[in-house]
């Protein structure tokens, strides 16, 4: 896979995002209706609560941007309240080149130079539930004046991605990433102030109401 082809997704091995990506089961359309509930505008937040790693105890602050109940139990749609970003090693140094996801585990190895080249920027990369979040308040120009390109998501959907920074170690050449559209979360709500991410039952059971969730927030896109 190459740079200029962009086949590979940055999101492929999230587990999280996974359960996004399964939103193209199709589900029951005999469930009962659901109540939608609040549903923010532009992708402004209802509230800020805690999503659950399925594995461990870590949590991630995340932004409620849509809530809908169902059978008694609230679900929504959450997004990260710090931008997650992705770090993606070039192997090469033309058009044709590859992009290999750096995970987390392996983030010491270049973290010194991937936090200087940010540091410039008022920013820092801080590693929390498995994600890479970006910590600071950057200029406006960090996020203009950035260079575009476009993946493939598993769906074989394109999504365009921005480069924060580059980082170049000789034989080896490093990108900080970040979708440019909001990533989101199917989730159900509990009580106290804390989301868990879906069963893949759950998943199909709600598939619909999410997706027309998603497809209302982008319908102003739309001439």
């Amino acid at each position: 896979m190459s740079k200029k082809d962009q086949k590979k997704d940055p999101k492929k091995d999230n587990k999280q995002l996974d359960k996004l990506k399964s939103l193209s089961v199709v589900a029951d359309d005999e469930e009962e209706s659901p109540n939608f509930g609040s549903m923010s505008s532009d992708f402004e937040p209802l509230k800020v609560v805690k999503l659950k790693q399925p594995d461990s105890n870590e949590t991630l602050d995340v932004e409620i941007v849509a809530e809908v109940e169902m059978d008694g139990k609230l679900y929504g749609l959450v997004t990260p309240a710090q931008p997650v970003v992705y770090i993606l090693e070039e192997e090469g140094d033309d058009d044709d080149s590859d992009l290999e996801q750096i995970a987390p585990e392996d983030f010491d190895s270049i973290k010194k130079q991937i936090q200087e080249a940010l540091s410039q920027w008022n920013v820092h990369i801080e590693v929390r539930a498995d994600e890479f979040i970006l910590v600071g308040d950057p200029p406006e120009e960090f996020y203009s004046e950035s260079e575009l390109f476009e993946a493939e998501d598993d769906e074989g959907e394109s999504v365009e991605y921005m480069i924060l920074v580059e980082v170049d170690e000789g034989s080896r050449r490093f990108l900080v990433t970040m979708p440019v559209e909001p990533v989101l979360y199917p989730v159900e709500l509990l009580d106290n102030d804390t989301a868990i991410v879906l069963e893949d039952d759950q998943m199909e059971e709600l598939h619909d109401i999410f997706q027309n969730i998603i497809d209302g927030m982008g319908g102003d896109e739309e001439e």
